[in-house]
């Protein structure tokens, strides 16, 4: 198998793997009792949460709060923070993950700006500042879009966040684990993200980082296996956002794929990553018929969107997958206003996404599959 669909997941490390064998055979469930498998739970959480902590500068690791995955982390930022009245500023580049809670707190009365990418796929910091009210709460934004793939000055918008008093959330799911992230530095309120793409680490989980100044009232509610007796869930992090058995041995993976990623370097896996898709997007110009929407000349995460002209995308991801066990994914890539914004609403696209595991002899592989096919 040759695998570029590493935007969606990606494919794990032996050590990852071998982490969350051990804590299937070796753990049970943490803060559930005093007995030597629970505390063991308890302790990779807590070491796990540390590390998690010190990756992001998050300014306190009892407010790093492990969810299922980047959805239940936007919708714990974005649902469990805003009220009626509250003006929500975000971009026509976000995943649905991070929309649909928008839409729904327009239900109950949350005011929505949703502004646009110029054509280079920038967010302008002018034109955030313009769109900018007295009652502005929060400006919620992709660090990169999963489709046209430019990295965001993240940097810019939190100082500017900073300077209104407005929170800021970032949707990190496709630049944890590639890309430096600096809590403090960038003055992120809640960092959203998923585990099991960059970060290398398995699916069904996900990390909230959340500031000082950022409040979040639980969505979800249950046993903690502290404070049994209450009513709420307690105003004490991370307990008061973590209801449930914790997904302790998928947590166990992370704190693999940490030590991981720490010890090859994120310049590293980045530049190996970015330099493939750089080369895979100049040798896919040449072919006739071909749109490419993403500009790997830009600083942007290794993706690679396109369509060829007469050619249906999922035909042509179907066809690399069935006969020469190509992976990749095309069709319509949960960013609407992406979809919306290239005109491919009806013909979806297909999506080449890289990682530190491809090489040059597999991408080379695929281009001249895909001559085959199309010329």
């Amino acid at each position: 198998m040759i695998y570029f669909d590493n935007a969606s997941t990606t494919l794990k490390p032996n050590c990852v793997a071998d982490a969350v064998s051990v804590a299937l055979k070796t753990t049970t469930n943490a803060n559930r009792g005093v007995n030597k498998s629970s505390l063991a739970a308890s302790l990779n959480i807590f070491s796990t949460r540390t590390a998690v902590a010190k990756m992001f500068n998050a300014p306190d690791l009892n407010r790093v709060i492990f969810t299922s995955g980047a959805t239940s982390s936007l919708n714990l930022a974005i649902l469990g923070t805003l009220a009626y009245g509250d003006h929500v500023i975000t971009t026509n580049l976000e995943h649905n993950s991070l929309l649909r809670p928008l839409y729904h707190a327009q239900k109950f009365g949350v005011d929505v700006d949703i502004i646009k990418a110029d054509a280079n796929h920038k967010i302008s910091i002018e034109t955030i500042a313009d769109h900018i009210k007295p009652n502005t709460h929060m400006i919620a934004i992709t660090h990169a879009s999963n489709i046209l793939a430019t990295i965001q000055d993240i940097t810019a918008v939190g100082k500017l966040c900073a300077e209104h008093d407005i929170l800021f959330v970032v949707d990190a799911a496709q630049t944890a684990g590639l890309i430096p992230i600096d809590m403090a530095e960038m003055h992120i309120d809640a960092l959203c993200l998923s585990t099991h793409k960059s970060l290398l680490a398995p699916q069904g989980l996900g990390v909230l980082c959340l500031s000082n100044k950022m409040h979040v009232e639980p969505i979800l509610f249950g046993g903690t296996g502290s404070n049994t007796f209450d009513e709420d869930m307690g105003e004490t992090y991370p307990d008061h956002l973590e209801a449930g058995t914790q997904n302790g041995h998928a947590i166990a993976g992370l704190a693999a794929a940490i030590d991981f990623i720490n010890d090859i370097g994120l310049d590293t896996l980045y530049t190996k990553a970015s330099s493939l898709a750089k080369y895979f997007e100049a040798e896919l110009k040449k072919f006739p018929g071909a749109k490419i929407y993403t500009n790997q000349d830009n600083y942007s995460i290794p993706i690679v969107s396109f369509n060829i002209e007469d050619i249906d995308a999922v035909e042509l991801s179907l066809k690399l997958s069935t006969d020469f066990d190509i992976i990749t994914r095309a069709g319509g890539i949960c960013a609407p206003l992406v979809h919306k914004a290239l005109g491919t609403i009806n013909s979806g696209l297909i999506r080449f996404s890289f990682s530190y595991t491809n090489t040059k002899a597999e991408v080379d592989a695929a281009l001249e599959i895909m001559r085959t096919i199309i010329l």
